[in-house]
């Protein structure tokens, strides 16, 4: 049952930790089913206290698992045995895994961290806490000694471009000119290094060569018009930037990060 209260201990063993994150996921699960969900300060079932828990445990045993799958198998635990006909599924599942989330959310603002962080890593739809958590270190420390800018304003300059349209492959055959063709190169190459590193969870690595690739997306800005003429070359042109934009979003949404000018931050 720990930890019962704030600034409680937290169980020792693996045996323990898992238990408690069982116990308080059932809860939770439970009640929002029920309705039961704490509302501004109200929150009669301490329901707040059981999501630091969750938190809590997952961080110090290093347990890596997607929030959303463990909370449906425990809805669906619950429906082999209780009516909840009517429920929408999904936004219960999304409303408890933001509602855990949060915990950490707040956890970062207690120590005065930047949130504009933790956004953007949610905005590559990240769902592990734990996972979660390295990503905040890695680009907290990258912050610290790089120019984050070098990374996010080409990410936005993408996102800029590709805003509610469709997508289709890259034709290598349409690519005219040199800057296009070296971005369509660097995007491969990129894509396969950076898979790698994230399976590795080497997130600094990976910073790094998203540090590097957005020199290649300026120059393809600076040199190429998206918007050609001819529809086809266009076209191609923006599914290009896409795969751009994919590439920044395995590791966080870039463009959520708040960047004053003149400052790495």
């Amino acid at each position: 049952y720990f930890p019962r209260f704030a600034a409680d201990i937290l169980p020792s063993t693996d045996v323990g930790l898992i238990l408690s994150i069982a116990d308080k996921i059932d809860t939770i699960t439970g009640m929002f089913l029920a309705g039961k969900m704490p509302s501004g300060s109200e929150d009669p079932f301490a329901l707040r206290r059981k999501a630091s828990g969750i938190v809590l445990s997952i961080l110090k045993g290093k347990y890596d698992f997607d929030l959303t799958g463990l909370i449906s198998y425990n809805q669906n635990l619950y429906q082999k045995s209780f009516d909840f006909r009517g429920i929408n599924d999904l936004k219960i599942s999304a409303e408890i895994k933001d509602f855990i989330i949060a915990r950490y959310r707040f956890l970062l603002e207690k120590k005065g961290k930047r949130l504009d962080i933790l956004e953007s890593i949610l905005g590559s739809g990240c769902c592990s806490i734990l996972d979660i958590d390295l990503r905040y270190k890695a680009i907290e420390e990258f912050i610290g000694s790089e120019d984050i800018k070098k990374i996010s304003f080409p990410m936005i300059r993408c996102k800029n471009i590709i805003d509610k349209k469709e997508f289709e492959e890259v034709d290598g055959e349409l690519l005219e000119e040199e800057y296009e063709k070296r971005l369509f190169s660097s995007v491969n190459k990129k894509e396969k290094a950076i898979k790698d590193l994230m399976c590795k969870k080497d997130y600094a690595s990976v910073l790094a060569e998203l540090y590097e690739f957005g020199e290649i997306v300026d120059l393809f800005f600076d040199k190429v018009l998206v918007m050609d003429k001819d529809k086809k070359v266009r076209s191609n042109r923006v599914n290009l930037i896409k795969k751009a934009v994919d590439l920044y979003l395995m590791l966080a949404d870039f463009s959520r990060l708040t960047v004053e000018s003149g400052s790495n931050v």
